[in-house]
């Protein structure tokens, strides 16, 4: 993606509503490993300053609001609010991104800042404010749809569920079996991107916590459990493999 026309590798994160990468004034560590966003080369930028401070579950980034245009793909969002981080903490040193783009809802948005995707759809870019994620083994394998869905990634139709607060995408979760045993009902899950675990309460989940494979994925896949979620009467199951 690119802020004023300068490129940037972003997280796409439906757990989060803020846009930020590196400013060219910071002198963190992890901003001289990774490009740095440089108002005075940018034709569209316009001045905004206030402050801006975001603790995630993995580091914290301080800096201050801008305003410029945001281009991801062949769609443009004119005179978008983001944020220039100035001080990022050591755990984004080596991070391959160089910022995070949120995709959650303008609720939960720090200093009130309207999210890129919402900003499409203001502008008239998009037609439908809908992002489709299609996660394979291989890069490959991978896409990010704007704006609706792609057809070819479809195995079969999709199910649709309600967001039951729209802060985070949060639907309802009836249920989660380990093996074919129930080990929670009456869940609130969040569908989020930018983590690659699953996260729990450990009392909520014990038979979740216990399923243990080794740190090089050695592990025999047949002899782990199945994990399914069960979400609006459907199964969603996760073998071995998986």
């Amino acid at each position: 993606m690119t802020i004023g026309g300068q490129t940037f590798k972003v997280v796409y994160d439906t757990g989060s509503s803020n846009l930020w990468v590196p400013s060219h004034k910071c002198w963190s560590p992890a901003c001289w490993v990774h490009k740095t966003y440089n108002s005075s080369k940018s034709s569209t930028y316009k001045a905004d300053g206030k402050a801006i401070s975001i603790q995630y579950g993995s580091g914290a980034v301080k800096g201050f609001d801008s305003i410029d245009d945001v281009t991801l793909g062949n769609d443009t969002a004119k005179q978008v609010g983001f944020s220039e981080m100035t001080s990022l903490t050591t755990q984004f040193v080596a991070a391959k991104m160089d910022g995070i783009m949120g995709m959650a809802y303008p609720t939960i948005s720090q200093n009130k800042l309207t999210p890129f995707m919402v900003a499409l759809k203001q502008q008239g870019v998009i037609d439908k404010n809908v992002v489709t994620f299609a996660l394979g083994h291989s890069d490959e394998a991978s896409s990010m749809v704007v704006g609706g869905e792609d057809e070819a990634d479809r195995s079969e139709e999709f199910t649709w569920h309600d967001v039951t607060t729209q802060a985070y995408w949060m639907i309802a979760v009836d249920s989660i079996k380990v093996g074919g045993k129930t080990v929670a009902t009456n869940l609130k899950g969040i569908v989020d991107t930018g983590t690659s675990l699953m996260v729990a309460n450990k009392s909520t989940l014990g038979d979740l916590a216990t399923i243990s494979v080794k740190q090089d994925c050695s592990t025999d896949a047949s002899t782990l459990p199945e994990v399914t979620f069960v979400i609006g009467g459907k199964d969603y199951t996760l073998n071995g493999a998986d």
